[in-house]
């Protein structure tokens, strides 16, 4: 079941890019090489040519997500809101 689906930047022209994030507290069956069920699935939008924008997006959600406790929190979350939050907290901390 899915718990949330949180888009930021999310517009008909996307200027740069958007980005999604669908969180499942249950997780979802994906085929994982660690055959662990899948929490937490990102889409990322971008125009063409915008490989650099790309890479640093994935590499600050690396990062983030690196944390167990972290993405633990994020999972667990009620509400974009709070989702924003943690993340912001996060971003700060680095």
């Amino acid at each position: 079941m899915l718990h949330a689906l949180f888009c930021d930047k999310l517009t008909l022209g996307v200027t740069d890019f958007i980005a999604c994030l669908g969180i499942s507290q249950d997780g979802i069956d994906f085929n994982a090489l660690d055959e662990k069920p899948v929490h937490l699935v990102f889409l990322i939008a971008t125009k063409e040519r915008t490989n650099n924008i790309y890479l640093e997006l994935l590499s600050s959600i690396a990062r983030l997500f690196v944390d167990e406790t972290f993405k633990q929190k994020i999972i667990k979350s009620k509400s974009p809101d709070e989702i924003m939050q943690l993340i912001s907290e996060k971003e700060e901390e680095n």
